[in-house]
């Protein structure tokens, strides 16, 4: 999900008291390994713009070659004009910015995860 192992944990504890299962990965190669790993579907995608070994939006094109109903959200420090220069339509994907409270994490994870 993000570079900062810290923040992860954090964003993942506040998830599953959120009654969400989470999948944790600290770079963009782990996390296709882990969902590789993974048996179940997969319903959202969380994760940081940029990221050690491959960019978010990698991660997620990766994922979606696989799944293309997999929904997508995307964290980041930088403004949203940071997704389109990586070629993204904002109809693709969520979009919030860091630093972010855990009622705005909640409530954007529940909102992506019922359009």
């Amino acid at each position: 999900m993000d570079e900062e192992p810290a923040l992860g944990k954090i964003t993942r504890r506040v998830l599953r008291r959120a009654g969400y299962t989470v999948l944790l990965a600290t770079s963009g190669a782990e996390a296709l390994r882990v969902v590789a790993d993974h048996t179940g579907k997969i319903d959202l995608l969380l994760s940081d713009v940029i990221m050690p070994e491959m960019s978010g939006p990698e991660v997620a094109s990766a994922l979606r070659a696989n799944d293309p109903a997999l929904r997508v959200m995307f964290v980041s420090g930088h403004s949203g004009e940071i997704l389109s220069n990586h070629g993204l339509d904002e109809a693709d994907y969520a979009f919030i910015p860091k630093p972010f409270t855990i009622a705005d994490l909640t409530q954007k994870v529940r909102e992506v995860l019922t359009r």
